[in-house]
């Protein structure tokens, strides 16, 4: 119990000194664009992470932060080599993925690595599986749901019919979120992201239309079905 103790606050030690800084580090981008940390730090601050894996390995939050910090290498770091960059994908899904199997039922570590697969371009039957766990596992979560419809408007055309089934649900849990305000705000939110891409044509005829003010939105990008009696005849 005593070395179980010792070792869960020593991880956390390590943990809070690499979280410290990547905090430091995503301030400093905000404020200057091309911010990027000395080798020292960031050596630093893998370090500080492999330990606190190595004191507490089931921990998956010690995963994912690891994952972050590997990714910021990977997606900022401008004199990184082709080779090297394959290497740090591999290890960032390792990361990713062993937390999930630590914690499977938390929605976030299926959003977390979600994310980190659009941003890397990688449309496929895995991310479509993270969505639908993350929509699944955190249906109220409105974070999880703002980024599904995000990463939906931007990879529309590249996901399967299920994926884009995910989007949608996505949207109408938005749309129908509680409260007058609440709801209005999440039109606007919702809408303006799909006019961003010019989606109104593909999302429109999918979402739910109950409500009259979205009927009303996407009125001029429904298609109008024929009447029954004209097809009949034809």
């Amino acid at each position: 119990m005593i070395l179980w103790s010792a070792c869960s606050l020593l991880g956390a030690w390590f943990y809070f000194r690499a979280n410290g800084y990547l905090e430091a580090w995503n301030f400093q981008k905000q404020e200057n664009p091309q911010f990027y940390p000395s080798i020292q730090d960031y050596t630093n601050a893998i370090s500080n992470s492999e330990r606190a894996i190595r004191l507490v390995p089931y921990n998956s939050d010690y995963r994912l932060k690891m994952a972050h910090l590997l990714s910021w290498q990977l997606f900022y770091d401008p004199s990184i080599a082709s080779n090297q960059r394959i290497e740090l994908i591999k290890r960032i899904k390792e990361h990713y993925r062993v937390a999930l199997t630590q914690r499977p039922n938390w929605a976030y570590h299926y959003h977390d690595y979600a994310q980190f697969k659009a941003l890397i371009g990688e449309v496929d039957k895995e991310l479509e599986h993270l969505l639908a766990k993350s929509q699944a596992l955190g249906p109220y979560e409105i974070d999880i749901l703002h980024s599904i419809i995000k990463m939906g408007v931007f990879l529309w055309p590249e996901l399967s019919l299920d994926g884009q089934k995910q989007v949608i649900k996505a949207v109408n849990s938005s749309l129908s979120w509680r409260g007058e305000n609440t709801r209005a705000k999440e039109k606007v939110y919702v809408f303006s992201l799909i006019g961003l891409k010019n989606r109104m044509s593909n999302f429109c005829p999918l979402i739910d239309l109950s409500d009259d003010s979205i009927r009303a939105l996407c009125a001029p990008y429904l298609v109008k079905a024929e009447p029954s009696s004209t097809k009949a005849n034809k």
